[in-house]
């Protein structure tokens, strides 16, 4: 499925729904330059998308203490657990190998 690139303001609000396991380079291959550090410190690396259909998504490593170029657990933050499929099948069609953990539904 097709995404672009968008503006983090239109994840607003949206919250972490699952992680996957894989490497800094393999996000910049996918995805391009990450939009840096957030103004708050706990991201080193974030990027926001939104799919064809309409569904956003972020991913960012969260309060890591090594250098971004070895973090491998990133999040998966949006407004469902779309995002989490979608990232994970977009991954997956790029034959990047990871691993999911997807938030309990409470």
């Amino acid at each position: 499925m097709e995404f672009k690139r968008v503006d983090e303001k239109k994840l607003l609000m949206s919250g972490y729904k699952g992680e996957f396991f894989a490497s800094y380079n393999s996000l910049i291959k996918a995805l391009g330059e990450s939009t840096g550090p957030s103004p708050d410190g706990k991201c080193q690396a974030e990027w926001s998308i939104e799919f064809e259909d309409g569904t956003l998504a972020s991913i960012y490593d969260y309060k890591e203490n090594k250098p971004v170029e070895e973090v491998t657990e990133w999040h998966i933050g949006g407004f469902s657990r779309r995002a989490v499929e979608l990232v994970v099948k977009q991954f997956s069609g790029l034959g990047v190998k990871i691993g999911i953990t997807i938030e309990e539904v409470k």
